[in-house]
């Protein structure tokens, strides 16, 4: 099965940020992937680049991307995307699953 991880911005929204993984999470799981959630996996580093680089680790040992909504206006999105095309990993856009707000 597909692992699908889940690229979403959280700097600057962390007030929804668990809200809006949670939703990509259970859209993925519908379509019959498993969902890969850095969110709930790397809350607690303290360093942004910390979070980043352990989100990295995450996403090569999965089959695709999924960038949600904003993913263009954040570093960390911009970085995991770069990182998937370079390592041939599928990129998919949150729209493409058709995830409600």
């Amino acid at each position: 099965m597909k692992r699908i991880y889940i690229s979403a911005p959280i700097t600057g929204m962390e007030d929804t940020a668990e809200e809006r993984f949670s939703r990509a999470v259970n859209v993925v799981r519908e379509h019959g992937y498993i969902a890969v959630n850095p969110y709930a996996e790397n809350k607690n580093f303290n360093k942004w680049s910390d979070a980043v680089i352990a989100g990295l680790r995450l996403l090569n040992k999965c089959d695709a991307i999924l960038l949600c909504r904003g993913y263009y206006q954040s570093r960390g999105c911009q970085i995991e995307q770069k990182f998937a095309q370079g390592m041939g990993i599928d990129v998919l856009f949150e729209e493409s699953l058709a995830i409600e707000h």
